[in-house]
């Protein structure tokens, strides 16, 4: 435990939002295949998002369990872009569970 926390993935809601993550992969069909413009939908984006982050949850836990949110993201995107951005939204959130 880093600074006297316990890992995210002990929170009573990381399940549910596990769970939330693996429902975002269905649907998705071959929507993209036949119109991948369709990925700029803000709605289709976060599913997809969604589906990329269940296919690394045990990579990604692994990560956020040892704080390094920095490869948390990189699994999201492959790369750093936005990281800060990202690592401020993910502390907003851990400080409201």
């Amino acid at each position: 435990m880093e600074g006297g926390k316990a890992p995210v993935s002990l929170h009573p809601a990381f399940p549910a939002v596990v769970a939330l993550w693996f429902a975002a992969l269905l649907g998705l069909g071959t929507l993209l295949v036949d119109h991948p413009d369709e990925a700029n939908d803000p709605a289709l984006s976060a599913r997809l998002l969604c589906a990329n982050i269940s296919n690394h949850v045990s990579r990604m836990r692994e990560a956020l369990d040892r704080g390094d949110i920095a490869a948390a993201r990189k699994m999201t995107n492959g790369g750093t872009h936005g990281v800060e951005a990202f690592v401020a939204a993910y502390q907003a959130m851990i400080a409201i569970l």
